[in-house]
């Protein structure tokens, strides 16, 4: 009900197709921006989501006026059905030498499990491709 709301708003309208016509949003961050919103005008009359309505959905975003934030449109305009085109046809392409070094590295990201990566070999032989996977694997599966 809320997302529908946001999305036929003329405010968030004019945001997205005036100020930010790159910008690529999924349903829950359209949910996330609007609530955001609500909480900064709430917060304008000395109120509250958390305290004053305790029964409505909160925002998971954790700042106010993101979409102002060169940072974050930067990071929310990628279109993620491309890079995960991408990565597919990227991941065809990887010798056995890249796909090894591949899944040792994201099985320590998907595990959350911290580690140190040095990837390093002459020029032309795909050391970038492999960063442009682990790359575009974060930003289609949205963990940045």
């Amino acid at each position: 009900m809320l997302q529908s709301f946001f999305k036929d708003t003329k405010y968030f309208h004019n945001i997205t197709s005036t100020l930010y016509s790159d910008l690529v949003l999924d349903d829950d961050q359209i949910k996330s921006y609007g609530l955001a919103e609500i909480e900064a005008l709430l917060q304008a009359h000395d109120k509250t989501m958390k305290e004053d309505y305790p029964t409505m959905p909160w925002s998971d975003l954790s700042f106010n006026n993101e979409g102002r934030n060169r940072l974050i449109y930067d990071e929310l305009r990628y279109d993620r059905n491309i890079l995960k085109d991408e990565h597919q046809r990227l991941m065809s392409t990887m010798t056995s030498e890249q796909k090894t070094i591949y899944d040792k590295i994201m099985a320590r990201v998907i595990s959350n499990q911290p580690g140190f990566f040095f990837l390093y070999g002459y020029g032309g032989i795909g050391t970038i491709d492999v960063w442009l996977q682990i790359c575009y694997y974060v930003l289609v599966t949205n963990d940045i």
